[in-house]
């Protein structure tokens, strides 16, 4: 051990998940673009062989569709709000 006295605790990969995908899904959830990206990334994190990784990139894929699904409506619901 290098340093024995110094202790880093281990990270969380929902956390790091979370702070890494959430505010690009949610911050460009009208971006289909992007949503693309986040959806190939979050397939090729799916295919490893930890289950954390291929939870955690179900749930934010899971996530970040239903944003750009709301996104998506947003339009439709401005036009019925004007008639």
């Amino acid at each position: 051990m290098l340093f024995p006295k110094i202790y880093v605790p281990a990270i969380d990969l929902d956390e790091l998940f979370d702070d890494l995908f959430t505010p690009i899904a949610r911050d460009s959830a009208a971006f289909v673009e992007v949503g693309l990206r986040l959806q190939k990334v979050f397939a090729i994190l799916a295919r490893l062989l930890q289950p954390s990784y291929r939870d955690s990139a179900f749930r934010h894929s899971q996530e970040a569709l239903a944003r750009a699904e709301l996104e998506a409506v947003k339009p439709t619901l401005r036009i019925a709000e004007r008639a």
